[in-house]
């Protein structure tokens, strides 16, 4: 059964256009290399879950009903930025206790476990899945970008104009 953790941070129906958009960036490699990462930290897992399982509910709720972590996380995933691996480990956190409530006793034997054993599967899954996004050149190359343009480095000037950090886009790339 294919899961994708794109779509679950996304979590909302895309307009075709937005769709095709995304799936620019977020290619059918990348949803792969994910889903084989997800099944191998499903195997080091102390206590049984299928690894579509954590990924089994896309959300439409409106954007203000949702966890504050996942928001985090589908907000810079839609800005095109690899969210940290705190950030990943905080909406896997999240939903690792949303499915647990929901299915109570019916939950796959992972759900059952206290927070603190849980806990670092969920970390380890979140540092795994910040490592595929940050090796995959589609997704890696606007943030980077992103990043880059934040702190100045890619500033761009006119003959003569004043550039903040007295960067210019050739400094950026051919350092002194």
């Amino acid at each position: 059964m294919p899961f994708d953790p794109i779509s679950w941070a996304a979590g909302f129906v895309l307009t075709n256009a937005a769709k095709k958009g995304l799936d620019l960036v977020f290619t059918a490699d990348l949803r792969s290399t994910l889903e084989k990462e997800i099944e191998e930290w499903s195997e080091t897992l102390p206590a049984y879950a299928h690894p579509a399982t954590l990924f089994s509910v896309v959300d439409s709720a409106p954007h203000d009903e949702h966890p504050p972590a996942l928001v985090r996380v589908r907000d810079q995933i839609l800005d095109l930025e690899i969210p940290s691996r705190e950030e990943w480990a905080g909406a896997f956190i999240e939903q690792w206790r949303s499915i647990g409530e929901r299915l109570g006793t019916q939950a796959q034997p992972f759900f059952h476990l206290d927070e603190a054993q849980a806990w670092p599967y969920l970390i380890d899954l979140a540092a795994r899945v910040r490592a595929k996004c940050s090796q995959d050149p589609k997704f890696a190359l606007p943030h980077i970008v992103n990043e880059l343009d934040r702190s100045g480095a890619l500033a761009l000037r006119r003959v003569g104009s004043a550039v903040p950090h007295g960067i210019t886009l050739m400094r950026a790339c051919h350092p002194r």
